[in-house]
């Protein structure tokens, strides 16, 4: 650890006193500013704000702090924090190939494993250039070590092997309309998203052999048997390794684009990781746990899913205002978690947001946008190089959020606090 796992403490005791204090008590100029744009706005009773300097570590400004919220995919920045501080920025995850049997010439008299490690970049070539950049896990590497063995003919069969998470493909508490539709079939054998898998859908294992099959067949390599799910077995011969981008990469694309099945498929890596399962629920835990250790208060805080789908998730502007300071204070995932948020006017889901000067470029913020919920939360630099911390929530429990008022009441404390 950094040593410093208890710093963030300081900003929870602030958060308390602050919340028992008139709020004139406390206003600075831009604390003044900040306020006045809250009263009037529109979405005034339904938010929840806390702006504090993240230079001395004082909160300047506080409104409805305590009020428990549904996050949206403001989620994300409680699973990119877990995951970088659960796993390091460093961490990748395997996809293998093994095969059992004897070879004879250039024939396998075996089967072949496809195993699967929860990367959610494993591609092929095209998909992983239009997709990731030509980053991602390569299922041609995987095809190319059946070829380097020299293995022509399979005589047995194909088995995909996913236990290395559960067999849940989406969490329980999205409403079912989301399912497979904000995110494809999670699964620990994943290929191109599940692209193109049409109904078969919800068994990502098996498209996933469908996909390897037709990588072999281009290299003149068929397999006699037909494809089934099971685990290797502990003598099977691991003959090639493919790797995903390090979890800073992967923080990196599920914050920029707020991709839900990066954020879902990295939870589960977590409770597996650390947890023994590779299981939501357990993911969840781990979660909490790390959250805790990197000292946050997380009374009555509550994960339900690593995407913010669910409206089972709970947080308030305090809590995420405190892992936000509290990551700021960790050297090992500071740059890592502060660089995988998207750039005002610039980068994934701000590139249109505070496109102007001196705005563009001075906000790292994650957004969030569910029915009756929106949010803005991340760090902002002042003109005078003075650097904030913010967290803008709206959340009307049912019913829709006035997305427009919302919006503007974000960037109306952004861009306050940039000048």
């Amino acid at each position: 650890g950094s040593g410093r796992s208890h710093a963030p403490l300081l900003l929870a005791l602030v958060l308390a006193v602050l919340a028992a204090l008139p709020a004139a008590a406390t206003a600075s100029p831009l604390a003044q500013r900040v306020d006045s744009a809250v009263r009037a706005s529109p979405v005034a009773g339904i938010s929840s704000v806390v702006v504090y300097n993240a230079d001395t570590r004082r909160v300047l400004y506080m409104h409805n702090g305590h009020r428990r919220m549904v996050p949206a995919s403001n989620q994300k920045l409680v699973t990119g924090a877990a995951v970088l501080h659960g796993m390091g920025p460093e961490h990748r995850l395997r996809t293998q190939v093994a095969i059992t049997g004897q070879q004879r010439g250039r024939t396998l008299h075996g089967d072949v494993f496809l195993i699967g490690g929860g990367d959610p970049t494993l591609s092929t070539r095209g998909f992983r250039a239009s997709r990731f950049g030509g980053q991602g896990g390569s299922l041609e590497v995987l095809a190319a070590a059946l070829e380097r063995r020299n293995i022509r003919r399979i005589h047995g069969r194909l088995f995909v092997d996913e236990a290395y998470f559960d067999r849940q493909r989406y969490v329980g508490a999205w409403p079912t309309r989301f399912r497979y539709f904000y995110s494809p079939a999670l699964g620990a054998l994943v290929v191109n998203r599940n692209a193109g898998a049409g109904p078969r859908v919800a068994r990502p294992g098996l498209q996933a052999g469908v996909v390897f099959r037709q990588e072999l067949a281009r290299r003149g390599i068929r397999i006699q048997g037909r494809t089934g799910v099971g685990r290797a077995p502990l003598e099977a011969d691991v003959i090639g390794v493919t790797w995903s981008p390090p979890m800073r990469h992967l923080v990196t694309y599920m914050n920029t684009y707020s991709d839900n099945f990066t954020a879902e498929m990295l939870l589960k890596a977590l409770g597996r990781l650390r947890g023994g399962e590779g299981s939501t629920r357990q993911g969840a835990r781990i979660a909490q746990q790390r959250l805790r250790m990197l000292g946050v208060d997380t009374r009555n805080l509550r994960i339900a899913d690593g995407s913010g789908l669910s409206r089972g998730n709970r947080i308030s502007g305090a809590q995420l205002a405190q892992l936000l300071d509290a990551v700021d204070q960790t050297r090992e995932i500071r740059g890592s978690f502060i660089s995988s948020l998207p750039l005002s006017g610039r980068t994934g889901t701000l590139s249109r947001r505070m496109t102007t000067a001196p705005f563009r470029g001075r906000v790292r913020a994650k957004t969030g946008t569910l029915n009756g919920v929106s949010a803005l939360s991340g760090y902002a630099t002042r003109v005078n190089g003075t650097r904030y911390g913010f967290v803008v929530i709206q959340d009307r429990g049912s019913g829709f959020v006035p997305i427009a008022a919302s919006r503007n009441l974000q960037d109306r404390v952004a861009q306050l606090i940039v000048r």
